[in-house]
């Protein structure tokens, strides 16, 4: 839809505001796309996805019970999060599943933060 066409619907924009929109939005995909990749690079790192690109379960438990945050609750939560993440992948692109483990891990409990640091330390020497 060009200027033209914003100005007859009745929309009266400058050119500026349409490319500013725009850029705004690229850069916002761009941002985006880059928190993915990291996170996939992080995630791998950490061994909480195997070869294929899936999660691992049985690392992001083992990081939980490592921490001392071993509970039934947690370990159902860890185990709902690698399905929910598991339903995302898509062979060749992390992006959506990396994303939605990161949002599940989080949500799940205030211990993750804690978790994911000794993890984090952890797989430095691996």
């Amino acid at each position: 839809m060009g200027l033209m066409d914003l100005k007859t619907r009745g929309l009266d924009l400058e050119i500026e505001d349409v490319v500013s929109t725009e850029n705004s939005v690229e850069t916002d995909v761009s941002l985006m796309s880059q928190y993915k990749d990291k996170l996939e690079c992080i995630f791998k790192n950490i061994r909480y996805l195997d070869t294929y690109g899936r999660v691992d379960e049985s690392e992001i438990r083992l990081s939980f019970q490592e921490a001392g945050e071993n509970s039934v609750e947690l370990q159902d939560g860890v185990r709902i999060c690698a399905h929910r993440t598991n339903s995302k992948y898509q062979a060749g692109y992390l992006g959506n599943s990396v994303l939605e483990l990161q949002r599940c891990l989080t949500n799940l409990d205030t211990a993750y933060a804690k978790v994911f640091k000794i993890r984090d330390e952890t797989s430095r020497h691996y």
